[in-house]
């Protein structure tokens, strides 16, 4: 007796491996990454504390029109508003007046105008009120100092 059934079984075998690898499910394609968000430009640079019984932290931060750090803020973490003023000039590319700084806020960025320190470097003194330090905590008033 003649055997004829087991090429077919073979072939069938084959078949149905080939019909089950394809139904299997595959792994999906990897995404294309992103692209990376475009970083939003902030304002950096000086942030005056302003520090109750101590004064301003730093007590007298520099500015630089051409190179390094050209802003300044002031930050308040005390209880009751304080007032910034300018007793000799104003140093700032924004109109002048005095910088009222909420409880617990910080001012706008000021942007130190080049005009202003273009023949060399300049002290711009200021007064923060209600003061900060009783008058024996310190003789000197804060100043922005104001470099080309």
């Amino acid at each position: 007796m003649r055997r004829t059934s087991s090429p077919w079984i073979a072939i069938l075998a084959v078949l149905t491996l080939a019909l089950v690898s394809a139904g299997c499910p595959k792994t999906p394609p990897t995404p294309p990454a992103s692209p990376s968000p475009t970083p939003v430009p902030t304002e950096m640079g000086v942030v005056v504390n302003l520090v109750e019984h101590t004064g301003t932290d730093p007590e007298k931060p520099e500015l630089r029109a051409a190179a390094g750090p050209d802003h300044i803020r002031w930050s308040n973490p005390t209880s009751v508003d304080r007032k910034i003023h300018f007793t000799v000039d104003w140093p700032f590319m924004e109109t002048s007046g005095d910088i009222t700084v909420a409880p617990g806020a910080k001012s706008p960025w000021f942007t130190l105008d080049p005009a202003k320190v273009s023949g060399g470097g300049e002290p711009f003194p200021y007064q923060v009120s209600p003061p900060l330090a009783t008058p024996t905590d310190g003789p000197d008033e804060p100043e922005v100092s104001g470099m080309p």
